[in-house]
């Protein structure tokens, strides 16, 4: 499957999550885990000591939150790159309110 890496730029007031007019939503990164699982694929190419891999994080900033979503279906993750260990993990509720907005994904199928 393939999943490309959003930066988002929702407006939240509140407990409201606006998609942002001004700021559109970027792919910063883009990887294909063909037969394995997001998190698998990410354990076996990502997780070493200092995983900063300038060919994938390139467009990235460190410590800052993107959003995995598949090119098909909605197991969406986020993550964060560090210089260290870097955080992926399947993306929680406000963080798939935050991706149904700024991409205009059905909210039932995200389940919202």
């Amino acid at each position: 499957m393939i999943y490309n890496f959003y930066e988002l730029h929702p407006i939240i007031n509140g407990n409201e999550v606006y998609k942002n007019p001004k700021k559109k939503p970027r792919i910063v990164a883009t990887v294909d885990t063909r037969n394995q699982g997001f998190i698998e694929y990410m354990e076996e190419n990502f997780y070493h000591g200092l995983c900063w891999d300038k060919e994938f994080m390139g467009n990235m900033e460190l410590d800052n939150y993107y959003y995995a979503v598949p090119d098909s279906g909605y197991g969406c993750y986020v993550f964060s790159p560090h210089l260290g260990f870097s955080f992926w993990d399947i993306a929680e509720h406000d963080d798939r309110v935050a991706i149904a907005v700024e991409l205009e994904m059905d909210r039932d199928k995200m389940y919202i």
